[in-house]
């Protein structure tokens, strides 16, 4: 079987993270799967994926992924194609149409990484986006509410093409990474990070508020990069927490750096799943994430929820972890077994059942 994911670029972000982490299971199931990015980023994500000896293609000469031009350099790639995995906007629109003007018999997928976008709720998004979906065969929602919040959005479907399959992480890396002091505060800090891009709906002003009301020796610790990044350093500096917040830009060593780190949080407006919260968990760190639909499937009642936005209630729940040993050990426990439900590896073998199906 052969398999052609499309994605628009490789930067760093979840679902990006997750297609370069599942391409050596490929392999090991015996699935021949190649990547098609239509813009070239310089990011450590493309540079792993060609380190993995995965074959992978990138359109030329794009500067704006929203145009529709785009559509006729896709397709010469859909050509004597089997399976063709779309992911994410604005590919999602993009293969379909090729597909139809280049008369490819392709079967396609599509993998819906959210529960929210700003589409959504306009009509005539509605009307185009239903017909959109209509030409994949199958649609893989990674979290229930995804689907339940995508249904709805469409006007006509047909429900039996829809199906949840849960993202994964590699989860023995995780578990199994060993403690480093990294050095980045003192010894006898409480170290609270956050992985997520800049971004408003991933809501860093919350865990920075959170911060400002806890103890000087709490500290944290932001992983990503975005358009909001710089605001966020300012609203950091005016709250008089230059030297309790350290942002590291994107990093490689995320397990290192939720090892070296007593809590792990998840402030977001919305997510389709949040695989930053599900390595958290992986490490054996308590994992606090933001009461949402996608996120709540995956964190449940094993680590903390507190209600969006509400930077007092997260505040709250770090510092009872802090003071309370056992609580802390018991919500780090359940965190971990919980983790461990959702290995990468039963993802691509799941996905490969729907190429079958489709």
């Amino acid at each position: 079987m052969n398999v052609l994911h499309i994605i628009p670029t490789l930067v760093v972000g979840g679902a990006e993270k997750l297609l370069v982490d599942t391409m050596s299971i490929y392999k090991k199931e015996g699935v021949e799967a190649e990547v098609l990015v239509l813009k070239r980023v310089d990011s450590f994500l493309e540079k792993e994926l060609l380190s993995k000896g995965v074959k992978v293609f990138f359109l030329s000469d794009v500067n704006n992924l929203y145009n529709p031009l785009l559509i006729f350099k896709l397709i010469p790639f859909l050509r004597n194609r089997e399976i063709i995995h779309v992911h994410l906007f604005p590919t999602s629109y993009w293969v379909p149409i090729a597909k139809i003007l280049g008369l490819s018999k392709a079967k396609l997928v599509f993998t819906e990484h959210s529960t929210f976008n700003k589409r959504r709720g306009r009509f005539i998004f509605r009307f185009f986006e239903s017909f959109i979906y209509s030409c994949y065969s199958k649609v893989i929602c990674i979290t229930d509410a995804t689907k339940d919040n995508l249904m709805k959005h469409l006007l006509f479907k047909n429900s039996k093409k829809f199906v949840v399959i849960n993202n994964g992480i590699d989860v023995s890396y995780f578990r199994s990474t060993i403690f480093e002091d990294l050095n980045l505060f003192e010894k006898d800090a409480f170290k609270i990070i956050q992985v997520s891009s800049f971004r408003k709906e991933k809501d860093q002003l919350t865990v920075i508020k959170a911060l400002a009301s806890l103890p000087n020796d709490f500290k944290l610790v932001l992983v990503g990069e975005g358009i909001l990044k710089d605001n966020l350093i300012a609203l950091t500096n005016e709250l008089g927490l230059e030297e309790r917040v350290l942002f590291l830009g994107n990093r490689k060593d995320i397990a290192q750096l939720m090892k070296y780190s007593d809590v792990v949080v998840l402030s977001s407006n919305y997510e389709g799943f949040g695989i930053a919260a599900l390595e958290g968990m992986a490490t054996g760190r308590p994992t606090l994430a933001s009461d949402i639909s996608g996120v709540k499937e995956v964190v449940g009642d094993y680590g903390i929820l507190f209600e969006k936005g509400n930077e007092n209630q997260l505040a709250d729940s770090i510092l009872r972890l802090k003071e309370n040993k056992e609580y802390y050990l018991e919500v780090a426990k359940k965190c971990q077994e919980r983790a461990s439900r959702f290995d990468v590896s039963s993802t691509v073998r799941n996905y490969i059942k729907v190429y079958k199906e489709a």
